[in-house]
């Protein structure tokens, strides 16, 4: 399962926000992709997006290596060409 992967939990504790934020977020990162997520509830959903806002103000600045590598590693879980 992706959100229990090491990269997934590495990122949420660096990024300091919950285990499907940080999967949606790297997600979100491969670029031309959609998330279709089943969160029930508007006070969910804004709370993962603002999540998914966290990590990027973190990969834009004190986390932009870091994130630079979650990445790779996320697209070489997944069998993409990093």
């Amino acid at each position: 399962m992706l959100v229990t992967s090491s990269v997934v939990q590495e990122l949420s504790q660096r990024a300091k926000v919950e285990e499907a934020v940080a999967l949606y977020a790297l997600v979100l990162g491969l670029k031309n992709m959609t998330v279709l997520i089943g969160t029930k509830t508007e006070e969910r959903m804004v709370g993962d997006l603002m999540g998914v806002e966290m990590v990027g103000e973190w990969s834009r600045g004190p986390g932009k290596q870091e994130w630079e590598d979650f990445m790779q590693r996320f697209r070489e879980m997944l069998g993409e060409d990093a």
